[in-house]
């Protein structure tokens, strides 16, 4: 399993807003923790809403697991990667004036988000960044190009 997963920016006018306010200021770390923070949310409502960051609904569980998850959990067998929010309390965001990371330390997570056909685990992607998240980013950059006059 990957160590870690890239997520590249493929929207021009954020990253043209990015080269302009990366040039410009001094100290770009409170724009990238706030881009982290969209990020972070956006994940949390991947789990909330049981789909992927491009919206592709999740593989339900599977019977056996469905059942356990009901009679000894107690759980509603609808919550996918929702048994104790472990996974999803997990996210986090680690920024620096160059970039933002998102990520989990939970050692299982790869294994959610990739899948493990081994042991019929299907992909579940939690991780990355929704259509819906990039006008939000765009007016957090925005927001920190107008604080310091650019």
């Amino acid at each position: 399993m990957p160590d870690s997963i890239n997520v590249v920016v493929n929207s021009y006018q954020v990253t043209q807003m990015l080269k302009r306010l990366l040039g410009r200021v001094d100290n770009p770390r409170p724009v990238m923790a706030e881009i982290g923070e969209i990020v972070v949310e956006s994940v949390q409502r991947n789990f909330e809403e049981h789909q992927s960051p491009d919206g592709a609904r999740w593989a339900a569980l599977s019977d056996k697991y469905a059942a356990w998850k009901v009679l000894v959990k107690g759980r509603n067998a609808d919550d996918i990667l929702i048994l104790n929010r472990i996974l999803m309390g997990s996210i986090h965001k680690t920024a620096s004036a160059h970039e933002v990371r998102i990520g989990t330390n939970i050692d299982y997570a790869a294994t959610h988000q990739f899948g493990e056909a081994t042991r019929h685990i299907p992909a579940r992607p939690f991780l990355g960044i929704r259509d819906d998240d990039w006008p939000e980013i765009e007016a957090a950059i925005q927001r920190h190009l107008f604080a310091v006059g650019l």
